[in-house]
């Protein structure tokens, strides 16, 4: 029981679900118990060595660098899109207002599964395909974009790897 600061883990600086939540269930007894150690961010390596920000060192076999989604986009030329810093400002998360006729989709991140929003995602894009649903002004496309991204950035920690979040029940109401 206690603070997970308590045990090592950094304090938060966001509120609580502004970021991901580490998930998991033997975690915070693994810390109690010294099986895990909790170190701060890197600073440097040297050799096989590294340098904490803390000041501290260590030796290590191995450092895994997991720290969320990378988008790259390798099949479509810069010119025709291009994510950088993570970004993809796209109506609906699945449309570039310069772009119509080029969709992505799956490109979001929520608490829970993302299968399903992929899911209306794709069924929405079926019916702009078959014209059963009209394609909104470029206008009104960067509205929704700007109004989308002012939400998320009160919600969520900003990011590179929160650049994809949305809110499950908000989204499906769009």
């Amino acid at each position: 029981t206690g603070l997970p600061q308590d045990r090592g883990l950094p304090n938060p600086d966001h509120k609580l679900l502004g970021a991901h939540p580490t998930v998991s269930a033997e975690l915070f007894d693994r810390v109690g118990h010294g099986d895990i150690t909790m170190k701060p961010d890197i600073e440097r390596f040297d050799g096989e060595k590294v340098e904490f920000v803390d000041g501290t060192a260590e030796a290590v076999d191995l450092v895994v660098y997991a720290t969320g989604y990378n988008i790259t986009l390798p099949f479509l030329d810069p010119s025709v899109y291009s994510a950088e810093h993570n970004k993809m400002p796209l109506y609906l998360r699945i449309v570039p207002p310069d772009r119509p006729g080029l969709y992505f989709m799956g490109f979001i991140q929520t608490v829970g599964s993302g299968i399903p929003l992929t899911e209306y995602q794709a069924e929405w894009v079926g019916d702009l395909i078959t014209g059963e649903v009209p394609m909104p002004s470029r206008d009104e496309m960067r509205k929704w974009i700007d109004n989308d991204q002012k939400a998320m950035a009160k919600r969520y920690l900003r990011s590179e790897r929160h650049t994809m979040q949305v809110d499950y029940w908000r989204y499906i109401k769009t």
